[in-house]
Parts: C-alpha cells; sequence; structure tokens
C-alpha cells in the first residue's frame, strides 16, 4: 500500500512541478516543430521524390551486394538479390545493432538462404563485405564534411541556418 501511496505522490508532485516551470512551454515547442516538419517533408510533392529516392538507394545497394557476390560465386542470382534488399535495409536500420552488424548478416542469410541455392559461406561473406563497402563509404564522407566544415568556419561558405 505505501508503494502506490508513494507513486501517487511523487506523480501529483512531478505533475505540480509541470504545471509551474517552463516545460509544457518547451514541449509546446518542440510539438509545433515536429508538426512543421510533418507538414513540409509529408507534402504530396515531396513523397514522391522521397519514394524515388528509396528506390534508388535499394536497387543500389541490391547492385552492390549482387557485384560482391558475383566475386565470389559466378552463379549469384540478381533477382533475388535485388529482392531481399528492401528486407536487409529495413533490418540494418532498426537501432538494436551497431550500424546493422549482425542485423543485416542475420536478414541477408534468412532471406538469401530460402529463396537462392548459394551457400551460407557465400552470403555472410557477401554481406560482411557490405558493410565493410559502406563502412568505406562513410569514411569518405567523412573527408568531405571535414572539407566543408573547415571552410564554414573560416566563413568561404554559409552554413544551412
Amino acid at each position: 500500500m505505501s508503494i502506490n501511496g508513494s507513486s501517487l505522490v511523487s506523480a501529483e508532485a512531478w505533475l505540480a512541478l509541470f504545471r509551474w516551470t517552463r516545460l509544457p512551454a518547451l514541449f509546446g515547442k518542440i510539438a509545433d516543430t515536429l508538426r512543421e516538419l510533418c507538414r513540409s517533408t509529408l507534402h504530396a510533392r515531396y513523397l514522391w521524390a522521397q519514394a524515388g529516392l528509396a528506390m534508388a538507394y535499394c536497387l543500389s545497394f541490391g547492385l552492390v551486394l549482387w557485384v560482391l557476390g558475383v566475386g565470389l560465386d559466378p552463379d549469384f542470382p540478381l533477382t533475388a538479390t535485388l529482392a531481399c534488399s528492401p528486407a536487409v535495409l529495413f533490418a540494418q536500420n532498426i537501432p538494436i545493432t551497431y550500424s546493422g552488424w549482425g542485423a543485416r548478416e542475420a536478414m541477408f542469410l534468412m532471406i538469401m538462404g530460402e529463396i537462392s541455392g548459394v551457400a551460407t559461406e557465400t552470403l555472410l561473406a557477401v554481406s560482411i563485405s557490405a558493410g565493410i563497402t559502406l563502412l568505406l563509404a562513410s569514411l569518405a564522407e567523412l573527408a568531405f564534411l571535414a572539407v566543408g566544415g573547415a571552410q564554414l568556419l573560416r566563413g568561404r561558405i554559409r552554413g544551412p541556418l
């Protein structure tokens, strides 16, 4: 009984603190910002561009997987790889592992193992190679960001704000 009573008292204390501080205004600003972000990005004019970019990203990732797979096994199936790439990308972006390591490999092995006749070792090697390729590509992006950041600090280019 005392646990429930103390929980009720602490909930009332938090509610009183919430009423007398600036938190409602802060949460209101955050809600307004999120509402405006949804209104501007989910506009019908932008949805087609976003869908096109998403399909291009899935296609390019599927082609990367296929090229890496053909390097290990010349009979690596293109259509199966392209079909499983959206699910692999989805599993990679779930925030349960560091940069998708493990989730990407598990999804790729599960789907490609079922729909293709490729050996499990080959599929695992392709998936790990794809992860290393993505890591190297992000390191190349870091160099571009460093150059752009240095120019931003020197005042040669203006920032987005």
